[in-house]
């Protein structure tokens, strides 16, 4: 991030950090860049979900973000239906429409594939299984290590 010379190219309006609090200082890195080119780019940072643990102490970003948190794909967003109430919802999945195939197959995906992008798109149960293990593995063992001040992580039991 020292060598970014952005104040100078004027088709540059969006910086991408992408798991930048992986290091050292993060924030008061992206505190400068916001103070000293706010007005004249957008910074999206992104990354895990310990993202939101890590803005909670030191260097204040406050004023300076949005935070927002992306969910795994739902059923309305890949029906493209309008929002209702799971009662509702329930009672038309079943209604035989023209699309309902489709429909169905859409749910039928998500149940098998979950709603992350990757092992949804994907298709293949090889790869959703591959997925669903290394996500257990960062969830549990790198969270663990991170976030806690367990000693010897390998007495951690994997929960099936």
């Amino acid at each position: 991030m020292d060598q970014i010379d952005l104040a100078n190219n004027s088709k540059t309006n969006l910086l991408i950090l992408d798991e930048i609090h992986k290091s050292k200082n993060w924030k008061t890195k992206v505190k400068g860049l916001y103070d000293e080119l706010g007005e004249t780019i957008n910074i999206l940072v992104t990354g895990s979900a310990r993202l939101n643990i890590f803005k909670k102490g030191g260097d204040s970003l406050m004023g300076r973000y949005l935070n927002f948190r992306l969910h795994p794909l739902s059923y309305g967003e890949l029906t493209n239906s309008k929002p209702m109430n799971p009662e509702h919802w329930k009672k038309n999945l079943f209604i035989k429409q023209n699309n309902f195939k489709n429909k169905k197959q859409i749910l039928l995906n998500l149940l098998k594939f979950s709603g992350f992008p990757e092992p949804y798109f994907a298709k293949n149960e090889n790869i959703a299984n591959i997925w669903r293990a290394s996500r257990h593995e960062k969830i549990v063992r790198e969270d663990l290590r991170d976030l806690s001040r367990i000693v010897e992580l390998s007495q951690v039991v994997k929960i099936s």
